[in-house]
């Protein structure tokens, strides 16, 4: 029997997507990795836990970026029809409180609109009294609980295989494979040997509220934001306004920020953390203090929910 032709290290979303898709397209693959997606982990190291897996560019830069929001809106579409998946379509706001001209990708996205093009209710803000301009649109979103054993049940499904190993840069460079294809992440640093102050890393920062704590009557609010207040408010180490983002999951709230560089070690531990803010402690996670001020005051205003 031939030996697969091209390896994938890593089995978080973009190693498992990656398989899928060519395992679809009749290339086969096996997949390493050092361990498994586990939905209750905590784990710095392992990204897949928590992203917000939306289908839309927020930070992203590529010169074929129309392209690949098409491509993908086109992939997630189809699985919306198979409810299994965890795909789902919802409201997504994009808030400013300041002007804010309509993004370059308006034109593809689904009932894209401006504020007060006939729509000026509903829109999620920290203060009534405060002018806000933006968009709105609807979004697919992934719900990563649902959505990551689905994946791998269908990469499976479609013959690619798994195998639980940690890799060293040893082990790499006598891999059969013609191809490989790093899907580590902060693993990266000690697989090959590029130098780590060369490796762009970046941050964010999460406050997960368990969806047993939230009233019955709100958990599933039908919508998601990213919401900008101002650099004066909340601000990037860099001076740039920072924005704050929420959306739900099957099993929890989600409020976000930041998308700060920041440096790992050659074991994957977090080095160095830049903030233009003082930090706060929730449970055992430090997050910037705007990053909770302005998502509780978007909730209670929005939801009457008051988180503290």
């Amino acid at each position: 029997m031939n030996q697969p032709n091209i390896v994938i290290l890593g089995a978080g979303i973009n190693g498992l997507t990656c398989g899928f898709l060519l395992q679809q397209s009749g290339y086969p693959t096996r997949l390493i990795t050092a361990r498994e997606w586990q939905p209750v982990a905590d784990d710095p190291g392992f990204t897949s836990l928590y992203p917000a897996s939306s289908i839309k560019p927020v930070t992203v830069k590529s010169p074929i970026l129309n392209d690949l929001l098409r491509e993908s809106q086109e992939h997630f579409s189809a699985l919306l029809q198979m409810p299994e998946s965890g795909v789902r379509q919802q409201i997504h706001y994009e808030v400013h409180e300041h002007a804010e001209k309509a993004p370059d990708y308006a034109d593809q996205m689904t009932n894209f609109n401006l504020f007060g093009n006939g729509f000026t209710t509903g829109i999620p803000k920290r203060d009534p009294g405060i002018p806000v301009s933006g968009w709105h649109y609807d979004v697919l979103f992934a719900d990563t609980p649902v959505y990551m054993p689905w994946l791998r049940r269908r990469y499976l499904e479609a013959g690619g295989r798994i195998e639980s190993k940690t890799m060293t840069i040893d082990d790499i460079s006598v891999l059969p494979e013609t191809l490989i294809v790093n899907c580590t992440g902060t693993g990266t640093i000690g697989l090959f040997e590029d130098d780590e102050n060369d490796i762009r890393f970046v941050k964010g920062h999460q406050i997960i509220i368990d969806l047993k704590d939230i009233p019955e009557e709100i958990r599933f609010p039908g919508f998601s934001y990213n919401y900008t207040a101002g650099r004066d408010v909340y601000r990037n180490p860099d001076g740039g306004a920072a924005d704050v983002y929420f959306y739900t999951r099957s099993d929890c709230w989600i409020l976000g920020a930041s998308r700060q560089e920041c440096r790992f070690d050659k074991t994957g531990r977090l080095t160095e953390e830049p903030t233009a803010h003082p930090m706060m402690v929730i449970g055992d996670t430090p997050v910037p203090e705007p990053l909770y001020q302005i998502n509780r005051d978007i909730l209670l205003e929005s939801l009457g929910l008051d988180i503290d």
